[in-house]
């Protein structure tokens, strides 16, 4: 360090001035660049938009416009089939779709829509450097409100034309023409994409006032949930969607469960649960909604209730139906011992249950049980 003190002080003022300039470089300025490259190198490989690095950095910083260079920096996120979303600096995930995604979701076959992109621009996608596509949120509300429109027999040359006012426009007056329950779902699963509460609210509000609450729920909701089960198998949409909409329908039952007035003591009583580990309560609740229509005195105990607060139910209460679902995964084994348990402890009770394992199992019943094939087949039952 003496050495160094020394040879500085030997040198001219504009040596000093250099040799500081070139020093505070190193120390300062240098880590800065390095960590600038790491990251924009970093973020060219996770986004899978190819190695050229030298392309990258030219465009990286020969722009003068921040913005796009805040747009070059992004971190994807990968499945093993498809990116998923990226994280652009400023903006919050945005999720990318496949053209199969698209497909899935608006019912337009990818072939089509690749046409339809070529022939009237109607879509410009992302591409990686092996060509393959990958779409926006904005893409897809762009797609179903085209397929809505041709569905209700707009020609796709005349849509191609439209700008997005005059798009949403259309739907929107569609919308207020169409008694249709599968146009319905259609528009269901739009405002689900968006994440749209308002809308999705308020045009719920306009199918319950055109076919009265059950008729919705039976013709338009159960088959809509369907289409959201195959949807996420097939990875278009995603759990938060599953959530979201599932919510919105679940607070909607118990409000118009709360309308109606309570039942007599004489009326018979309806115990609704969900052994412990079952979450999937809509069509539980739905069958609360229709007991309680019909005058029963209901129960609901909702979702993963433990065995042990079943048998200490047994002290107090006496129940003239128990009403539960599985559908949550389980083998033939458990299920057939639970069944067993349940009908030791309310054996002086009829048990009704239903789901998607009861159908695939197909278990053993004791005597006392016996499934809900349908929503009539629960009215009848709790009628006798």
């Amino acid at each position: 360090m003496t050495a160094c003190a020394g040879l500085y002080e030997r040198k001219s003022f504009g040596q000093q001035f250099r040799m500081t300039c070139f020093f505070m470089f190193f120390i300062v300025a240098l880590p800065f660049v390095i960590l600038h490259l790491w990251l924009s190198v970093f973020a060219v490989r996770a986004a899978g938009i190819g190695t050229n690095y030298f392309f990258f950095f030219f465009v990286y910083f020969s722009t003068q416009n921040l913005k796009q260079k805040k747009e070059l920096l992004v971190f994807c996120f990968r499945s093993r089939r498809k990116v998923r979303g990226y994280y652009s600096i400023n903006k919050k995930f945005m999720t990318l779709y496949s053209i199969k995604d698209l497909e899935y979701l608006s019912g337009i076959k990818a072939h089509t829509i690749r046409i339809w992109e070529k022939r009237y621009q109607l879509l410009d996608p992302n591409r990686t450097d092996t060509n393959i596509r990958s779409y926006s949120d904005d893409d897809v509300r762009r797609i179903l409100n085209v397929a809505m429109l041709v569905k209700n027999g707009y020609k796709i040359s005349n849509i191609a034309a439209f700008d997005e006012e005059r798009l949403q426009n259309e739907v929107l007056r569609v919308n207020r023409n169409s008694n249709d329950p599968d146009k319905s779902i259609d528009r269901l699963l739009f405002h689900t994409v968006n994440l749209d509460t308002f809308g999705f609210e308020q045009l719920l509000d306009k199918i319950i006032t055109e076919y009265g609450f059950a008729k919705t729920f039976q013709q338009v909701v159960f088959p809509f949930f369907e289409r959201i089960g195959v949807l996420w198998q097939a990875g278009s949409v995603f759990a938060a969607h599953e959530h979201f909409v599932s919510n919105l329908i679940r607070n909607r039952l118990i409000r118009e469960i709360g309308k109606f007035e309570n039942a007599p003591e004489s009326a018979k009583t309806v115990l609704f649960f969900l052994r412990e580990g079952e979450w999937h309560e809509l069509g539980l609740l739905y069958f609360n909604f229709l007991a309680a229509q019909m005058g029963l005195r209901c129960v609901y105990l909702g979702q993963s209730l433990p065995f042990s607060d079943l048998v200490n139910l047994l002290v107090h209460s006496k129940y003239d139906y128990v009403c539960t679902s599985f559908i949550q995964a389980m083998t033939k084994t458990e299920l057939e011992q639970y069944l067993v348990n349940i009908s030791g402890i309310f054996s002086q009770d009829r048990i009704l249950i239903s789901g998607r394992q009861v159908a695939i199992h197909k278990p053993k019943l004791p005597s006392n049980v016996s499934v809900v094939k349908n929503i009539s087949d629960f009215a009848r039952k709790i009628s006798v």
